[in-house]
């Protein structure tokens, strides 16, 4: 069993995955913050946005592929195709660090 990974990119878009297809290290050089620790990760995330940590996970984006497609699921659990950010991106951990909505 995969361990849940928790990442906050430059921008406070902050996203969960639990694959061995995303790497942290590639993440962390492209300046996003990672930690495999959910209280860390909350307390982070309460501090820098002012919500409350009730609401961090629900709102968390969740990284997946389906069906070999590339995209995260939202807090309406919707999956977002992220394939077309991939065109101007030259991985995976790129479109994560400057990811924007």
């Amino acid at each position: 069993m995969l361990i849940p990974t928790y990442v906050v990119n430059r921008h406070g878009h902050y996203f969960s995955f639990e694959c061995e297809w995303l790497e942290t290290k590639k993440l962390e050089e492209l300046g996003c913050s990672c930690t495999t620790d959910e209280e860390v990760f909350i307390s982070g995330i309460t501090k820098q946005s002012n919500i409350d940590e009730d609401q961090v996970l629900p709102s968390t984006f969740l990284l997946r592929s389906k069906d070999g497609v590339f995209g995260y699921i939202d807090d309406r659990g919707n999956f977002i195709d992220l394939s077309d950010k991939m065109e101007n991106e030259p991985s995976k951990e790129h479109v994560i660090a400057h990811f924007m909505l």
